[in-house]
């Protein structure tokens, strides 16, 4: 699968998993404990490891050449170091694309490019401890997040 990633300033979550029927288990920040349903139930499908305590790395907006991929690629062997695993939703640009296809097939276990569909993106949010924007350095550093309620530590990187 090739990807093309393109800018996350567009990236919103749309729904809440408080009442969202598309994720595996509905919660909210009173039943985090259903949080860790949603991680072990798509490691699943995705024939992962199940396990509650590897951080799961999103990267929901993808990546371009000109936000992101040249400092992704930096700090990936670090990234791999550790005990963890990553998604990235599959848009973007052709470079960051095969770089996240040749990642997939050398770690299966751990890289997943997620087709670019509204239900995977949803049990996406719903399962991901960290996710990961980029943004074009324009000077303002408006904080870019997802909606608090998926429970996601986020972190914006300007280029």
């Amino acid at each position: 699968m090739q990807i093309t990633l393109k800018p996350t300033s567009t990236h919103k979550a749309a729904y809440s998993p408080s009442y969202d029927n598309k994720i595996f288990k509905k919660f909210s920040a009173r039943t985090l404990e259903s949080k860790i349903e949603n991680k072990l139930e798509l490691q699943k499908e995705f024939g992962w490891p199940t396990e509650p305590k590897i951080p799961l790395l999103c990267i929901p907006g993808g990546m371009t050449d000109e936000k992101g991929c040249k400092e992704f690629e930096e700090v990936l062997p670090g990234i791999l170091s550790l005990r963890s695993q990553i998604i990235v939703r599959g848009i973007g640009s052709e470079h960051c694309g095969k770089l996240f296809t040749k990642l997939e097939q050398d770690y299966d276990h751990r890289v997943k490019i997620l087709r670019d569909e509204d239900d995977l993106r949803r049990k996406m949010y719903a399962a991901a401890d960290i996710s990961l924007f980029f943004a074009e350095d324009t000077g303002d550093r408006k904080s870019t997040r997802l909606n608090s309620s998926h429970q996601i530590i986020s972190y914006a990187v300007f280029c």
